[in-house]
């Protein structure tokens, strides 16, 4: 069993004459990290999806942990019995995780949503030593939602808890810049990640992490419409969502792939899933979480912490993808074992479910954040970056960046484009080798 199904490779190094994939650029500006096995340079692949790579000499050999055409069509109905085969496998995944690494204290980046809170009824529910760990962060129109109802269940249930507050904006540029050197500027999403990791402290521990429990327990692009598509429209049409046609508007016609070439690229890598009702929600699993949210943990991480997603225990994904997926559309399997098996740690209201009357917050530390964010890559960028920038965008927006330089408000308002553009830009005149960085941990 195992963590089995997605994998990523580990970074890789960077010599004078790598060439930028222009097909993975054009993806990375659409949705901020990459898909498929494709990196930013057209030399570099990423490992297979459940597949193990061995070297052996001058050999290598790859060898699959599991058949993807064996996983479960996703059509029977719900019962109480799947309901309990969901609790049972899961509380199993997260046993075979702490068999990893028994006598260490373990630590639970927990949010208020259900995929650490089901983590978390385990761990206290076994009696492990284990510390929470909560970042700060405003959602759903600036409200303070994971600290206090974590901060809440830490009170009610009477287990460790320390809530992070987010970096200032200075050190938020930094781990930005940390955090591109590790994920080799594939990916944007990472924000908290620094405090968390600073909060880790030394020593050793398993980190778990609960990417994917939202995708086995719920669906994927919660769409109805990707159910009950023939042929491969169900990927052509995951395609399109995993790639929004914003950008369109920014880009030069002519400087860069057809978004059409790269939609079909992606639809055509995913044809290898199984033609069933899961096929929508094992591409988000490969698109969202291999690519976008899962590498967040996976990189990072100090010497002696070590990731574990218990999610992704095979026995757990073969429970969950038995039910068909409309049904979770309904209502989750999240929420429904909660409240079935541990109606108090249900109770307690989370980012899925609060009252509006939660006061909304001031939005400027995260402006800050995000204006630090962009001098950083701004100052990354090679000498020649911003002609090549400007000769690859519609003339009004290379006007708006250059005002940017002179009013924040423009900055702001033309960074949801210029961040990635810049990150590119950095990572084409990058001509260093990469090295492992202790930078998150203020070395």
């Amino acid at each position: 069993n195992g963590l089995v199904l997605f994998s990523t490779s580990a970074r890789y190094l960077r010599v004078a004459n790598d060439k930028l994939d222009e097909y993975s650029a054009r993806l990375f500006m659409h949705r901020g990290a990459l898909a498929g096995n494709a990196s930013l340079l057209d030399v570099v692949e990423r490992v297979a999806p459940g597949v193990g790579v061995s070297f052996k000499g001058e050999r290598t050999e790859s060898i699959a942990w599991f058949d993807w055409s064996t996983l479960p069509p996703g059509i029977e109905e719900l019962t109480e019995a799947h309901l309990d085969t969901a609790e049972q496998t899961l509380q199993a995944a997260v046993g075979r995780c702490l068999r990893l690494m028994p006598d260490c204290t373990n630590n639970l980046p927990l949010s208020s949503g259900d995929d650490s809170r089901r983590i978390l009824v385990e761990l206290h529910r076994r009696g492990v030593r284990f510390r929470a760990k909560t970042v700060r962060v405003l959602q759903k129109e600036n409200r303070d939602l994971d600290a206090r109802f974590a901060g809440e269940m830490a009170q009610r249930f009477g287990f460790d808890h320390e809530v992070i507050e987010l970096a200032n904006a200075e050190q938020f540029g930094k781990d930005d810049a940390a955090c591109r050197l590790l994920f080799s500027s594939e990916l944007s999403e990472h924000g908290w990640i620094g405090p968390l990791v600073r909060g880790l402290g030394a020593g050793q521990s398993l980190v778990f992490d609960g990417v994917a429990g939202d995708i086995f327990g719920n669906t994927g692009y919660a769409r109805r419409d990707l159910y009950g598509l023939q042929g491969t429209e169900d990927l052509e049409r995951v395609a399109e969502l995993a790639t929004p046609d914003a950008m369109s508007n920014v880009l030069r016609p002519g400087a860069w792939v057809p978004l059409a070439d790269v939609r079909r690229h992606l639809a055509k890598w995913l044809e290898f899933l199984p033609e069933n009702s899961n096929r929508p929600d094992l591409a988000f699993l490969l698109i969202r979480a291999r690519r976008g949210t899962g590498p967040c943990m996976q990189q990072v991480l100090p010497p002696g912490h070590l990731a574990v997603c218990p999610y992704l225990d095979l026995d757990h994904a073969l429970a969950t993808l038995t039910v068909h997926p409309l049904i979770k559309l309904e209502r989750t399997l999240q929420a429904r074992c909660l409240q079935r098996y541990w109606p108090a740690y249900y109770a307690v209201p989370g980012s899925r479910r609060f009252s509006p009357e939660v006061p909304q917050q001031s939005a400027e530390a995260e402006r800050n954040r995000r204006v630090s964010r962009i001098g950083h890559l701004a100052n990354e960028a090679h000498a020649g970056a911003f002609a090549s920038m400007f000769a690859r965008v519609r003339l009004r927006n290379a006007a708006v960046a250059t005002l940017g330089g002179l009013s924040e408000g423009a900055l702001l308002r033309s960074a949801w484009w210029l961040e990635p553009l810049l990150t590119l830009e950095g990572f084409r005149g990058q001509r260093t080798v990469c090295e492992i960085s202790d930078r998150l941990q203020g070395r």
